[in-house]
């Protein structure tokens, strides 16, 4: 079983690799095999740039990107589509 872990963002650059950080050793201490789908909901601040990088380091990471402002409720069902 894969547990795919949804996180829409929004100028959250000073917040994301934290929060995988912390999310993935949690998970990996469990021994649950994961996915990470991030939605990014147009954010103008570096986050797009520090999830492709957590994208090259760890195959198990989807990035998604919006055309426009859609809000955390739309991100998320993008998500759900990607899985």
């Amino acid at each position: 079983m894969v547990i795919s872990i949804i996180s829409t963002f929004f100028n959250e650059e000073e917040n994301l690799n934290a929060f995988y950080e912390k999310i993935k050793d949690i998970l990996i201490i469990n021994k649950v095999d994961y996915e990470f789908i991030f939605v990014n909901d147009s954010s103008t601040d570096k986050s797009e740039e520090q999830v492709k990088q957590i994208c090259q380091k760890d195959q198990k990471v989807k990035l998604i990107n919006t055309s426009r402002k859609f809000g955390m409720q739309e991100c998320f069902f993008a998500g759900l589509d990607h899985m």
